[in-house]
């Protein structure tokens, strides 16, 4: 599943694991969870940089995934910004915002998480505080 799998569903709550690595979008219809996980290539580093929600529950009709800029720091310091953006019918409803640094060879994504996993044990924390 990519992010794209999302389009047709409506999401009731985007949730974060503590680290920051995981983020997951919970189904209105079903409650299942969508996890996905922020990568980096070899010799890099993905962070997230913060998760806004507007208007959820809300189907997700378009996925907007791009890399926002890109700054070089030093001579072998780079580090790109992502956005992704969850759009409904009354616009944007999740926007996502992480960035990965390297020597400029190297890169991050956000992807579907494929291995099992225990939902306890990824300790996520809704976006919104509930």
């Amino acid at each position: 599943m990519s992010l794209e799998d999302l389009k047709g569903k409506t999401i009731s709550k985007v949730l974060v694991s503590e680290d920051k690595t995981f983020i997951a979008f919970e189904s209105e219809e079903t409650k299942e969870l969508f996890v996905f996980v922020l990568t980096a290539d070899c010799c890099s580093s993905t962070q997230l940089e913060g998760v806004a929600t507007m208007g959820l529950p809300a189907r997700v009709e378009e996925v907007r995934d791009f890399t926002a800029y890109t700054e070089d720091d030093d001579i072998d310091e780079h580090t790109q910004h992502y956005r992704v953006i969850l759009r409904g019918e009354r616009g944007d409803v999740v926007k996502i915002r992480f960035c990965n640094s390297s020597n400029g060879y190297y890169g991050g994504s956000l992807e579907k998480y494929e291995a099992d996993y225990d939902r306890s044990k990824l300790k996520l924390r809704d976006v919104d505080g509930e």
